[in-house]
């Protein structure tokens, strides 16, 4: 309580806050999460800290328990520290030779030092901020410059980066609303009970054109990417489309009578993508 640093300490989420998916109960992700890709990704986040303190404690306690106790350095401390170091530490670029006190080496100017600055880290995210570059110490301090003008009394808000609401939930344990970064991931595949040499010609014509089944992502904000375009409308052309298809589908319809069926498997995909998340909330 008597550290300066007590009121930076206390201004940051208390223990057992959970305030990312990392340190949900698995019945939690199941439940809220289920049916999504950031289920798999939100269990996994969680298992790898787990990994990191089992590497970690008992033995540090056991060996150092004045440093380390037992009591303070549990599993549920460990995660919300790390969620926390995550979600406010920022990366700032040095412009001063530092010298560290056990190595005696300077840092040279332009090294990324990821930190906890006060003041700025409680500055919240969004889409429209009005600081967009404060990655630079200018001496000892971190300045934030506005791009945008600020109100009397106002919020000052930063952003965290072209972020879409998955990864805010993941790293940072919020969500915001009408974000143009969000997209949907998809894969694709080739059509099932055709004739063989259509198929090989399908995939030929992929190869040629260097397109992917996976992986793919819909942004309603930005329309269709090209290389989404151009595999849709290989995958859903006939075979004498593709045998004639001599310009990059990804700029190109394969043919003009092959692009309702190509705007129709995104349809599809982006249903079979909805009808796993009804049945995660089932």
């Amino acid at each position: 309580a008597s550290s300066k640093w007590a009121p930076l300490l206390n201004s940051l989420p208390p223990v057992g806050a959970k305030l990312t998916p990392a340190s949900w109960p698995p019945d939690a992700i199941a439940f809220l999460l289920g049916g999504t890709p950031l289920a798999a990704d939100a269990a996994a986040a969680r298992e790898k800290l787990a990994r990191q303190y089992a590497a970690l404690f008992p033995a540090l306690s056991e060996h150092y328990p004045e440093a380390f106790p037992a009591e303070a350095y549990t599993a549920e401390a460990f995660r919300g520290a790390a969620e926390a170091w995550n979600a406010y530490g920022m990366t700032v670029m040095s412009t001063l030779k530092e010298t560290t006190s056990t190595e005696k080496e300077s840092l040279p100017i332009g090294t990324p030092v990821t930190c906890l600055p006060t003041v700025a880290l409680l500055c919240n995210h969004s889409v429209w901020p009005h600081a967009v570059r404060y990655s630079r110490l200018r001496g000892d301090a971190l300045h934030v410059p506005v791009a945008r003008s600020v109100r009397k009394n106002e919020e000052v808000f930063v952003s965290y980066g072209a972020k879409s609401n998955a990864e805010l939930l993941l790293f940072y344990g919020f969500c915001v609303e009408n974000n143009p970064y969000d997209d949907v991931p998809l894969s694709l595949e080739l059509p099932q009970g055709e004739v063989a040499e259509v198929t090989r010609a399908r995939s030929a014509c992929l190869q040629r054109w260097r397109l992917a089944l996976s992986p793919h992502a819909a942004r309603a904000a930005k329309g269709v990417a090209p290389g989404l375009m151009g595999t849709l409308r290989v995958l859903t052309a006939d075979a004498a489309a593709l045998a004639t298809c001599v310009q990059d589908p990804r700029v190109a319809p394969v043919s003009s009578e092959g692009e309702p069926a190509a705007a129709a498997a995104l349809c599809g995909a982006l249903a079979a993508l909805l009808e796993q998340l009804d049945e995660g909330d089932a």
